[in-house]
């Protein structure tokens, strides 16, 4: 029962982690090239975002990246021992494959709900 726990704490660990440097590192590289272009175009067409952001909206966000990580790294664990390679290609396999998925998935919610209301 120790190690179930173990490896329970282990892998939430890890999924922390992975919202940690999701938060932290890229802050700068978004700061640089995605801030400027998004903030000119939230000016020049103010009808199209939502920028009353409340606690809930915050909440929501980091619930959302929390279970994108809790899936992504389930589905490493599952896949790892079926995959060939050292553990780097392996971890690039799976979460390779999941950014291809998830900016897919950003990108069709972007296109359908970035509508202001009377488009």
């Amino acid at each position: 029962m120790k190690t179930r726990l173990f490896i329970l704490l282990k892998f939430l660990g890890l999924v922390i982690a992975l919202n940690v440097v999701r938060y932290t590192v890229p802050i700068w590289l978004e700061q640089w090239l995605i801030l400027p272009q998004l903030f000119s175009a939230m000016e020049r067409s103010s009808a199209y975002f939502n920028t009353g952001f409340t606690t809930v909206d915050w909440m929501t966000s980091y619930f959302y990246n929390f279970m994108m990580w809790l899936t992504i790294a389930w589905f490493f664990v599952l896949l790892e021992p079926h995959l060939r390679g050292n553990i780097v290609v392996k971890s690039l396999k799976v979460y390779g494959m999941a950014l291809i998925f998830f900016i897919s998935l950003s990108a069709i919610y972007m296109n359908h709900y970035s509508h202001p209301k009377n488009f």
